[in-house]
């Protein structure tokens, strides 16, 4: 019984464990990455309506 219970945990480690947290950082990158995105977009449209308004400030 007890070989099992050691199996079922690496299994859980080996499998269970990344799968979930690959899900969570893919609707992470998702998530914050289109934000990004579209935060780059409205930038650059109000840079090109305000040519004075530098598009990335150092």
């Amino acid at each position: 019984m007890r070989i099992a219970t050691i199996e079922i945990f690496t299994m859980l480690l080996l499998f269970v464990v990344p799968i979930l947290v690959g899900i969570a950082l893919v609707k992470y990158f998702i998530r914050y990455g289109i934000d990004y995105y579209l935060d780059q977009k409205e930038k650059r449209a109000a840079a090109r309506q305000n040519p004075q308004i530098p598009d990335n400030p150092q």
